[in-house]
């Protein structure tokens, strides 16, 4: 589980990131990072694949991550280092700490509309949402070209966690290999509007099967 904190104070962002609930480190700039939407003509704010324009070891194009999301969740708050602990031990959804989660995602087919090309939030704030000014928290499913398309079922693997059960019944999470990012910038421009207004924080919680890792992409 990957857990990437960023929060804004008296003109510095900060990042820190946790890896199955421990501390890994914490880095800080004067520019508003990639992580949610900074990075001039390339604003990275999306789920699984990264525009890698320039970048070294990528294919300099749409570059995907390969391996399993099974949830992602988004607070607006920094969590405590506790609170990140009882996440990773208790299993979502388990534990939500729902006063300050803004909206989570279940990445399975019971909550994907493959005619709409979107994943439906699992769980929504509507007050939160509402303070950030989003009405729409419907998070799209993108190709490798950057358009809107639907994710084939063969991107939906299984997987053993016993949460999967709980929430869809058939322990199907959503994979990432080549071909379907996931587009969140609908919920993040307006985020970082709200953090830096009031000075908070976010949280995003990924759980990803077999392998720990996640990139932010561009926003459409």
């Amino acid at each position: 589980m990957a857990v990437i904190e960023e929060y804004y104070s008296s003109g510095t962002y900060y990042i820190a990131l946790y890896l199955d609930g421990k501390y890994i480190g914490q880095s800080s700039t004067s520019n508003l990072p990639q992580l949610f939407g900074g990075g001039g003509s390339y604003p990275y704010n999306d789920i699984g694949t990264g525009y890698a324009k320039s970048w070294p070891n990528t294919n300099g194009g749409w570059f995907f991550f390969s391996g399993a999301i099974a949830y992602v969740a988004i607070y607006n708050t920094v969590l405590s280092q506790s609170q990140i602990q009882t996440l990773y031990q208790t299993e979502f959804p388990n534990e939500l700490f729902s006063q300050n989660l803004v909206v989570a995602y279940v990445l399975v087919p019971g909550y994907y509309n493959g005619g709409g090309y979107y994943f439906i939030p699992y769980f929504v704030n509507s007050q939160i949402m509402s303070q950030m000014g989003i009405s729409n928290a419907d998070a799209t499913s993108i190709t490798p070209s950057g358009s809107t398309g639907a994710i084939p079922s063969s991107q939906f693997i299984p997987l053993s966690y016993p949460y999967f059960t709980i929430i869809s019944g058939n322990g199907v999470a959503y994979t990432i290999n080549n071909a379907t990012g996931m587009d969140a910038s609908a919920l993040f421009s307006p985020a970082i509007n709200y953090a830096q207004g009031f000075a908070s924080g976010f949280a995003l919680v990924t759980l990803i099967g077999l392998v720990v890792a996640f990139i932010w992409t561009r926003r459409r």
